[in-house]
C-alpha cells in the first residue's frame, strides 16, 4: 500500500498515524472515494511523506465488546475507513524517483485532495507544534480545535471537578472563539459587511476540518457559510431553516455521521434553545422580571 501520512500521535508505547490510501497492489484509490486510513507502530514516521506498506488491510470491528463502542461506525464517523495491520515495521519512505512517478500518474482529482488534505494538517500541526511548549499550550490547544490528547489527567481532572469540562469538548463553542475574534478584527479595521461575509466564506470550512469535522463545529461552520453567502445576496431566512440545511449537508458529506451521538446531541440543545428563547420572549411574566433587571442595572 502506498500512503501518504497525515498527523502522527504519540501513544504511551506506539505511534498512531493518520493518512491518505493512494494505491493498493499498484491500483490508484479515489482520494474522493473516502479512502483515509490509520494504522500503529513501535517507530516514528515523519508526517507529509509517501511510504510503502506492506501489511493487510482491515476494516474496523462493528464493536469492541458485548454491547460497547462499535469501531467501525465510530471511525466511520470521523472519515477513517481502514485499518492496516500485520506490517511488522515493513515500513519505507519512497526515494525520490519514486514520489516523482507517483506525481505524474496521480489523477488530478487525487493530487487537488491530497494538497487540500496537506494545507489544513500542515496548519494543524504547526499550531500544536509551536504551543508544544508554551505552559498550558495543550489546554490552548484543546480548547481551540478540540484535540485535548496532550492534556494530562491531573488537569482534566481539575476541569471536571470545577464544572467546566465542556470546554475541552469540541462544540460550536470552538466556533464562537473564531467568530468572535473575526468580528472584533472586522470593527478594529472598519471592514464593510461585504468583507466580514467574505473573510467567513473563506474561514469556516477550512476551520471545519482543522477541527476534524465534528458535528457541532459542522453545525456551526455550515449555517455561518450559508448565512454569510445569504448576507451578501441579501436573502433572509430563519434560523431553523438554515439548521435543518446543515443537518442535510452534513450527512451528505458524511452518512455514517448518523452514528455520532453528539450530533443529535447538538442540535437537540440548538433548537430547545431556539423554542425556549421564543417562549420566552412570548411569556409577559419572563418579560417583566428582565425589564425590571435591566432597570435597576
Amino acid at each position: 500500500y502506498t500512503v501518504y501520512i497525515l498527523e502522527k500521535r504519540k501513544n504511551k508505547y506506539t505511534y498512531s498515524y493518520t493518512g491518505i490510501l493512494l494505491y493498493s497492489n499498484e491500483k490508484e484509490i479515489s482520494f474522493f472515494g473516502n479512502f483515509k486510513i490509520s494504522f500503529n507502530s513501535k517507530k516514528e514516521y515523519t508526517p507529509f511523506k509517501i511510504y510503502s506498506i506492506k501489511g493487510r488491510l482491515e476494516k474496523f470491528e462493528e464493536e469492541r465488546n458485548y454491547k460497547g463502542l462499535n469501531l467501525k461506525l465510530y471511525n466511520y464517523s470521523k472519515e477513517t475507513y481502514f485499518n492496516i495491520v500485520s506490517h511488522n515495521e515493513n515500513i519505507k519512505i519512497l526515494n525520490d524517483d519514486e514520489i516523482l512517478k507517483i506525481n505524474k500518474t496521480l489523477s488530478f482529482n487525487n493530487m487537488f485532495g491530497l494538497k487540500i488534505m496537506k494545507y489544513i494538517y500542515s496548519i494543524r500541526n504547526s499550531f500544536k507544534e509551536k504551543l508544544k511548549n508554551i505552559n498550558y499550550g495543550e489546554i490552548i490547544v484543546g480548547i481551540t480545535i478540540g484535540d485535548t490528547k496532550k492534556i494530562s489527567d491531573e488537569d482534566k481532572e481539575i476541569f471536571k471537578n470545577t464544572n467546566i469540562y465542556h470546554i475541552l469538548a469540541v462544540s460550536g463553542l470552538h466556533s464562537i472563539y473564531l467568530l468572535s475574534i473575526i468580528n472584533y478584527l472586522n470593527k478594529g479595521f472598519k471592514n464593510s459587511k461585504i468583507t466580514k461575509n467574505i473573510i467567513l466564506i473563506l474561514l469556516m470550512p477550512i476551520f471545519m476540518l482543522i477541527a476534524e469535522s465534528s458535528s457541532s463545529i459542522s453545525r456551526v461552520a455550515i449555517i455561518v457559510f450559508l448565512k454569510s453567502i445569504l448576507d451578501i445576496l441579501n436573502i433572509p431566512i430563519k434560523t431553523e431553516k438554515l439548521l435543518i440545511c446543515s443537518i442535510f449537508l452534513i450527512l451528505f458529506i458524511n452518512i455514517y455521521k448518523l452514528s455520532d451521538i453528539g450530533l443529535y446531541l447538538s442540535y437537540l440543545a440548538t433548537f430547545s434553545i431556539i423554542v425556549l428563547n421564543k417562549y420566552m420572549y412570548k411569556n409577559e411574566i419572563i418579560k417583566n422580571i428582565s425589564e425590571k433587571i435591566i432597570k435597576n442595572k
